[in-house]
């Protein structure tokens, strides 16, 4: 009798155990585990093709108001969803509510002295960015890493009102991309802008991921799309739009949460898109088996998502179109390649990026009438057609643009009326395969001829900025400087003084201070090429500063 209950003894704490565990068990399954600090939910990976559908954003935030529905949560017991709607891989969805107004900074902090901590304020809906009601996304966990994430509640003059910290474990990157880029500081002393890095790839029929670095080159968000890169990103009213796929653009809310799908139907785009006129975007794109690519330009209507044509360079373009060579071996004709485009409100005007015949195009009344009002190019290239007439006049002495990308208007109070500034990537690259009779080098003095730079060569990119005379039809080049050289693809951006550059095909980025010097250089190392790389800071999106 007493051996039986000895045995019984034995069996009750394990029985106990099991049970546990099977709740254990059982909560992980339905991703629910209570940590310190808090409730941590995590949803199963779904296939990326299935996220970016508006059905499945819409499944998924009735799960979390279901979730936020099951209990009161404090700051000190918060609700915490990792990559809440599958957006934005090693994020953290937080929500809880307070009794008096406040807002929230956090910083995150890792076990590794080569990675700094990473501050930020959060930004909220509320009026002065006080509330008693909290729901982030907080963005910045490193992979692979315990994050311990100090949260401070904070009152209206930043005073710290309560504070925890909370550790969490954050899974892998879904992409192979690195955690850390190598880093070189080089000739300026001065600060690098605030953002992050928006490191967009180049083409792909696989999944794609947008990567944010922060001043370290240190990953802090990863973006996976459908097969497509992001040319760039837009912020309107409080949403993100961004390409997620070959005809899809999304707009993402602050949280993640993809509120609008976008179809192109029959089109496919390529290189660029801007906001254009009544709540619009206007994308370069391709109709699906026509005869010739990138000579179209769509007009989307984010209210109704409707899709028209109001530019067709065919048809603005079509004796200029009729003296080009479809190249053997190629099925359709790529004979302008448009790889920029910028809005201009003031009188509905684009201004394009031809890399197939390096010229700067402004179209005038696009939504009505299309009309060339000018061109920036070449007076050798353009010399037999009818198009000569709209070359404005060259002022000084200089090696006119080749093969450029990102082109961007800036308006300035200080010029005349009729005045502005253009600003690109000068890849100083002279190739087309749908002109191929004419000779870029005896044109263009140092014209580079490979996409890629060999050792031994000299040949330079350039940031080049243009100031456009409407009135006397000139343009002249007032600023430039040498940058690494990239035959095709590639960036500049100007930000806070500094200038952004991705020389593309070297894999690398850099910033410049405003007397362009260089003040840092980043190696993305495990890609062929980087298509741009634009900096953003988030403000009055994830963050308040």
């Amino acid at each position: 009798m007493k051996k039986k209950w000895k045995y019984l003894y034995f069996l009750i704490p394990i029985t106990i155990l099991i049970i546990v565990l099977g709740i254990g068990i059982k909560n992980e399954r339905s991703g629910y585990r209570k940590v310190n600090g808090g409730y941590l939910y995590r949803f199963k990976t779904e296939n990326y093709k299935t996220v970016y559908t508006e059905e499945f954003q819409k499944d998924r935030d009735k799960e979390i108001e279901d979730i936020k529905n099951t209990r009161n949560y404090s700051f000190q017991n918060s609700l915490m969803i990792l990559n809440p709607y599958q957006t934005n891989t090693n994020s953290l969805y937080l929500y809880f509510k307070t009794s008096t107004l406040s807002k929230l900074r956090y910083t995150i902090h890792v076990e590794n002295s080569n990675i700094k901590d990473y501050t930020k304020t959060l930004y909220n809906d509320s009026d002065n960015q006080l509330t008693t009601e909290h729901e982030y996304l907080l963005t910045g966990l490193i992979p692979d890493k315990v994050n311990q994430i100090t949260l401070e509640l904070l009152n209206e003059n930043d005073d710290i009102i309560k504070t925890k910290t909370v550790d969490i474990q954050a899974g892998s990157l879904l992409s192979n991309k690195k955690v850390q880029l190598d880093k070189e500081d080089v000739e300026s002393k001065e600060k690098l802008a605030n953002g992050l890095y928006a490191v967009l790839g180049n083409d792909s029929n696989k999944t794609y991921f947008l990567c944010l670095y922060d001043n370290q080159g240190v990953i802090r968000s990863e973006i996976p799309f459908t097969g497509y890169r992001a040319d760039r990103l837009l912020f309107k009213d409080g949403l993100l739009y961004m390409s997620v796929g070959m005809n899809k653009i999304a707009a993402m809310n602050r949280l993640g949460q993809v509120e609008k799908i976008y179809s192109l139907g029959n089109y496919e785009m390529h290189h660029d898109y801007v906001f254009g006129k009544d709540n619009s975007l206007l994308i370069l794109a391709d109709e699906k088996d026509a005869d010739t690519v990138e000579d179209l330009v769509l007009s989307l209507d984010l209210e109704t998502g409707e899709v028209t044509i109001p530019i067709d360079l065919k048809t603005l373009f079509s004796s200029y179109m009729e003296t080009t060579t479809l190249p053997e071996k190629k099925d359709q004709l790529d004979w302008m390649h448009i790889n920029a485009i910028q809005y201009d409100e003031e009188n509905d005007s684009v201004l394009l990026s031809s890399r197939e015949t390096s010229t700067i195009i402004k179209l005038s009344n696009i939504y009505n009438e299309p009309q060339i009002d000018y061109m920036l190019g070449s007076e050798s290239f353009w010399k037999d057609t009818e198009y000569k007439d709209k070359l404005f006049t060259q002022i000084g002495d200089f090696t006119l643009h080749s093969g450029q990308h990102s082109i961007t208007l800036e308006k300035d109070d200080s010029l005349e009326d009729g005045q502005y500034y253009i600003y690109f990537y000068n890849n100083n690259y002279g190739w087309s395969l749908t002109q191929p009779n004419y000779n870029w080098t005896e044109n263009y003095p140092g014209i580079g001829t490979k996409n890629k730079a060999e050792k031994g060569d000299k040949v330079k990119s350039q940031y080049y900025k243009y100031l456009v005379d409407e009135n006397n039809r000139t343009f002249e080049l007032v600023d430039h400087f040498d940058v690494d050289y990239s035959g095709i693809v590639s960036s500049v951006q100007n930000i806070d003084n500094n200038t952004v550059v991705d020389s593309g095909m070297t894999s690398t980025f850099t910033e410049y201070d405003k007397n362009h010097k260089l003040i840092a250089k980043f190696d993305v190392l495990n890609d062929d090429l980087i298509y741009r790389v634009y900096k953003y800071d988030f403000i009055n999106y994830w963050y308040s500063d």
